[in-house]
């Protein structure tokens, strides 16, 4: 491994007390594990909710409108919640991660993710009123959905990957 700024701040952050405090805590570790996985489950749960509907796969009969307006602030809250703990478990475990190519994977893909739903929220859904209610949305929504859908699939599995290596 080469011997880097970030391989040096990643091994401070490691040896700091906060770190181990996390790391080895037989209570606060698995804590923020689960914290992290009600996280998920309410962000990206309720973002695949959307993405579906996107897709044309199910509610078809809600306006995306009304099921964007109800669902994005508690995804949002959700993957917020996500975040927050992620860098609670990132703290611990910083050399795991600086190690590991799931780690590195899932950051990019999540990076990705937000982006897709930052260009969504401000390029595509503007839009909205245009084809609110279609059955079959117009192909850049149905994109939006399907990479949405795509990249936290692979935000969760590689999280889960870095999990269990």
């Amino acid at each position: 491994m080469p011997h880097t700024f970030i391989t040096q701040y990643f091994q401070w952050l490691q040896d700091t007390q906060i770190s181990t405090f996390i790391r080895e805590d037989a209570f606060w570790y698995p804590f923020l594990i689960s914290l992290h996985v009600m996280g998920n489950a309410t962000g990206v749960g309720l973002i695949l909710a959307l993405d579906f509907r996107l897709l044309g796969w199910g509610m078809k009969k809600t306006p995306v409108s009304a099921l964007f307006n109800q669902l994005r602030p508690w995804a949002i809250v959700g993957i917020s919640y996500q975040m927050i703990t992620g860098l609670a478990l990132f703290v611990g475990e910083p050399m795991k991660c600086y190690d590991s190519r799931s780690y590195w994977i899932k950051m990019i893909a999540m990076f990705l993710a937000l982006g897709n739903a930052f260009l969504f929220d401000k390029t595509i859904y503007p839009g909205v009123a245009k084809w609110d209610t279609l059955l079959t949305l117009p192909g850049r929504a149905r994109f939006a959905g399907a990479s949405s859908l795509v990249l936290w699939a692979l935000v969760i599995y590689f999280g889960r990957w870095l999990a269990y290596s």
